[in-house]
This record gives structure tokens, C-alpha cells and sequence, in this order.
């Protein structure tokens, strides 16, 4: 390990302009001399946000209202990853936390909802505390490699995505229900479910996260999406070894409306391939490697696709086991809407818009980081034959293996003969686009607004050190001791 230091950066002093007020942003670095290349190419330095300097201090509720005020007037948006609570002026809404939530929050969102003449509930349930936090790196050890976190075997999407408050929200008419943390989560009929972002486990991280603009936000995840609609072929790679191509054809957005429900604009996590429509000619081909899934870091994971289709896993460890277990299983089930038996389909290649998205413990929860890209795969669709095969037959339906990169180049050939580079080496092209940076303007420094708080740090590609022995044959020990050396206790 690298000896550290703290480096105060003021990149955050937004003049005033901003709800945030001015803010100054130091961050942890490791003392490099010059940058490191990753097969050939460098990429950016690692960097971790010295929360404890970072946030701002909060002396009562009133000084989280303006950031409950953004929040409570946005529209709830079917699907979105990011919360939006507002709903009109006499409707009623619930707000449902875990005993352990910061109080604070919670009565602030509530103010501002009665603010705007909304009839809000606080349901606090006892529960144990912590439940939102994590414990310590050097107590806590990583979760299993392997979890199904989609529906077990006969369940339809019905049954995983009805809430378990939903009878008595609807006896008591709540339009809006606001219960746990992350997301997404589904619009039911009767009522709008939305969650607490999981970065708001306190008043100071509530009053720093939930002030980023919202309207800066819109204009990430549109001017993202602008290109992928008239993007024609993608080509994907990323040095921890992806290397995948695939055809984006125009009947993939309507069935993505139309069958799966989904929005063209998913807010925080855009299509770079559209959630679970995988039609006969759908063509993905090469490879996709990483060390991370949405639960756990694991062995390095490679897997090999011919014709959309998962082939081969190579390594991943226990993770590994069970996918190549999930193969053999299924190999011969052959699900409604998909061209072939077999499961694990690439269906998902979603990509993060928010530049302040900051991971979990585990390096888990970074997806909606603008730049990091996650692949999904599986065999899913809300369409109703496919409910009812899963149904009748009790399999299993679902994406429930992921693999995270977070340095991929992706870059999109448009149908008036372009190549754009949606996402260059792990940073978010549309942040540098210049109607987004005068959007940025509106509000403070654009450097500073759409400059991304969290890098990791992998050795061999933004780091010293071999890729291969010190990281992705055991990505859980290198994490845990580095985040003990950012608590300053390795």
C-alpha cells in the first residue's frame, strides 16, 4: 500500500448559486508520480471522498428543507432510480422508516410534502439499530458470492414487487408511499412506491446528496440517452478484460415500452442495452470479465457470448460455480420471448448518470455512478406468457447474475454514420457536453458539480500493483484494506 494524504480541494464552492451553499470537498489520493497504465492505457487515479470533512454540518430540520423542497416537487417517475416524491396538493402519502433512520430526514421530507398542502403519515417501525449503516470494514466480512436476489422458482413479478404495506395503503388512500432504501422499485396501480436514496443514512448526508440538481440531472440521463436512440452497434471494453460488441435495432425501444413496461429514460441507469428484450437476431458476441456483481466481490469472472448468449463461465470462484450450475440446470428450458433454451441472456447493459454516486462498503452499490456500466443477465420479461411459463413450469425467472466494470469504453456507431464514445475510460462523456455544463452553470462551478466523488482503486489499471495477485484473485481482501486505510486503522 501507498502511503496516503488528505487533500483539501475546494471543487466544490458553488458561489452561493446552489442549494448546496458553498462546500469544499476534500478527498483521499494516493501519492502517485505519475499516472498508471492499465494494458497500455491510463486511467483515472483513485479517489475517495473524506466524508467527515465533506458534509455539511445540519443544526435542526430547517436546514434540510430546502433539499426536501427539490425533492417533494418532482413528479414520482415509473421505474426511476432516483427518488421523486411529488404528488398534488390534497393527496395523502406515507412515509414508512426503520427506527435507526435519522429523524431529522424523515421530518424534513414530511414538512415539505405539508408544505405543498399533501396529508403526510410517519409510520417509524422498531427495528434493530444500524439497520442502514454498515458495520466497521475490519469487523464486517463480505456478503456470500452468490445470492438468487430475483424471484425464486414459480413466483411471478407480481408477487416480488408487491409491497408488503400495499393493502393497507390502499384501505387508507395514499398516493405515495415512501418505504426503505435504494431502489428501483415499481409504480403500483393505486399508488406510487418510492424508497430513500441509500445515501441519505443521516441529516448531513441527506443535506449534501438530495441538494444536486434535479433539472442537471434530467439533462445527464436525456443527452445520454439521445445518443443510444439512434446508436445503431455498440462496441464495449474495459481493462479488467471485456471486450463485446452487439446491434441496437430500432424495435428494441418499443418492445422495451410496450411488453416491459419500461421508460425510455430509466433516471440513473440508461440502457446501453434495453432491459430484457432479446429478439432472434440479437447478436452480442465476445467477452464480459469483472470482480463485482450487484451483492459481493468475488474471483475475476469471465464469460463468453455467441449469438446474445452466455456460453462459457470462466474462474469467478463460488460465484462462478453457481452460474456454470445455472447453465447446466436450464440448458434444455426454452422461455416465451427468447430465441433459444439455455438461460443467461445478456438482457441488461445499464449505465450510471450520477457523478456523486458513491458505492457501498463492498463496491457494491456503485452502479449509479455516472460511467460505471453493469451487465445483466438472466432470462426476464413482465410480458404475460413468460409470467405464466414461469409460472406453470416453476423456473426461474429473473437477472440475477451481474458483472460491474468501471472503467469500460463504450462506444456507440449512430445511424447518421457517427462513432461517439458514450462512456471513455470509465467517465461519462455527456458531463463534458457544453448544454450540460451551462446547465451546470445555473447552479455553480460546472468542474465541480460534474466531477465524479468516487474512482476505485484497482492495481494494474489506475493503481501500483499486479492486476491479477493483488486485486482479482481476491477483490475482497484488497477492498477491505482500503478502506481500513481510508479509516486510517491499516
Amino acid at each position: 500500500m501507498q502511503n496516503w494524504v488528505g487533500s483539501r480541494r475546494k471543487f466544490l464552492d458553488l458561489s452561493g448559486r446552489s442549494i448546496l451553499g458553498a462546500l469544499t470537498l476534500p478527498y483521499f489520493a494516493p501519492q502517485l508520480g505519475s499516472p498508471v497504465h492499465g494494458q497500455g492505457f491510463a486511467y483515472p487515479a483513485p479517489r475517495d471522498p473524506d466524508l467527515k470533512a465533506l458534509l455539511p454540518k445540519v443544526g435542526n430540520v430547517d436546514d434540510l428543507l430546502p433539499m426536501a423542497r427539490q425533492l417533494v416537487s418532482v413528479p414520482p417517475r415509473k421505474w426511476a432510480v432516483l427518488p421523486s416524491y411529488g404528488i398534488e396538493s390534497g393527496q395523502k402519502a406515507l412515509l414508512i422508516v426503520d427506527s435507526s433512520f435519522d429523524r431529522m430526514v424523515l421530518d424534513a421530507i414530511t414538512r415539505a410534502l405539508r408544505e405543498k398542502g399533501i396529508l403526510a403519515d410517519q409510520l417509524v417501525r422498531d427495528a434493530r439499530a444500524g439497520q442502514y449503516g454498515g458495520r466497521a470494514f475490519d469487523t464486517a466480512p463480505p456478503p456470500p458470492e452468490w445470492q438468487i436476489t430475483n424471484w425464486a422458482a414459480g413466483r411471478t413479478p407480481e408477487d416480488s414487487m408487491r409491497p408488503w404495506f400495499s393493502d393497507f395503503a390502499i384501505q387508507q388512500g395514499y398516493r405515495l408511499v415512501v418505504e426503505g432504501m435504494g431502489g428501483p422499485v415499481a409504480t403500483q396501480k393505486e399508488f406510487s412506491h418510492e424508497r430513500f436514496y441509500n445515501q441519505w443514512t443521516s441529516a448531513e448526508r441527506f443535506a449534501f446528496f438530495a441538494g444536486y440538481p434535479y433539472k442537471l440531472r434530467e439533462m445527464i440521463e436525456f443527452k445520454t440517452m439521445e445518443i443510444l436512440w439512434k446508436t445503431t452497434r455498440v462496441r464495449i471494453t474495459d481493462p479488467e478484460g471485456t471486450d463485446i460488441s452487439y446491434s441496437l435495432y430500432p424495435e428494441l425501444w418499443s418492445l422495451l415500452q410496450e411488453r416491459e413496461l419500461r421508460p425510455k429514460i430509466y433516471g440513473g441507469h440508461e440502457w446501453g442495452y434495453p432491459q430484457m428484450v432479446v429478439l432472434d437476431k440479437s447478436d452480442a458476441e465476445g467477452v464480459i470479465a469483472g470482480t463485482i456483481s450487484h451483492v459481493a466481490p468475488f474471483p475475476r469472472i469471465l464469460v463468453r457470448l455467441k449469438q446474445h448468449q452466455v456460453v462459457e463461465v470462466e474462474g469467478g470462484g463460488a460465484y462462478g460455480d453457481a452460474w456454470r450450475d445455472l447453465l447446466q440446470q436450464y440448458k434444455n428450458v426454452h422461455w416465451p420471448n427468447y430465441p433459444r433454451p439455455g438461460y443467461s441472456y445478456l438482457i441488461e447493459a445499464a449505465i450510471g448518470t450520477d457523478p456523486w454516486a458513491l458505492p457501498g462498503t463492498w463496491w457494491t452499490a456503485a452502479i449509479r455512478r455516472s460511467g460505471v456500466l453493469h451487465f445483466g443477465f438472466g432470462v426476464d420479461s413482465r410480458a404475460k406468457s413468460f409470467i405464466d411459463f414461469v409460472k406453470s413450469k416453476k423456473v426461474m425467472g429473473g437477472h440475477a447474475p451481474h458483472i460491474h466494470a468501471y472503467f469500460p469504453t463504450f462506444q456507440a456507431q449512430t445511424s447518421d454514420g457517427k462513432t461517439v464514445k458514450v462512456i471513455d475510460k470509465g467517465r461519462l462523456t455527456v458531463l463534458d457536453h457544453p448544454e450540460v455544463r451551462a446547465e451546470a452553470a445555473k447552479y455553480g462551478d460546472p468542474d465541480k458539480l460534474l466531477t465524479e466523488l468516487w474512482i476505485p482503486a484497482m492495481p494494474g489499471i489506475n493503481f501500483q500493483g499486479d492486476y491479477q495477485k493483488d486485486y482479482a484473485a481476491d477483490p475482497a481482501r484488497w477492498i477491505r484494506q482500503w478502506n481500513l486505510r481510508l479509516e486510517g486503522k491499516a
